[in-house]
């Protein structure tokens, strides 16, 4: 799907073109229209990397088209 990602852990699809990647060290990626963007997402929290530790799960809120939300698990 995409190359040049460190350590991809979760995919979460807005729409049928568009999903969001995290990268384990703390990085959300945003896949849109076939290509990897080349900017990661700002705004997201710092995480601890290290073994078990980093940007886990990202999930989109079923009504977000309306409110924007995303839910993130990390360390």
């Amino acid at each position: 799907m995409a190359s040049g990602l460190q350590q991809p852990w979760s995919l979460a699809f807005i729409d049928a073109n568009t999903a969001l990647i995290t990268e384990k060290p703390g990085r959300l990626r945003l896949y849109a229209d076939n290509q990897l963007q080349p900017d990661p997402i700002v705004g997201v929290p710092t995480v601890f990397h290290a073994g078990q530790g980093g940007l886990l799960e990202v999930l989109v809120d079923r009504d977000f088209s309306r409110n924007q939300r995303i839910y993130l698990s990390y360390a």
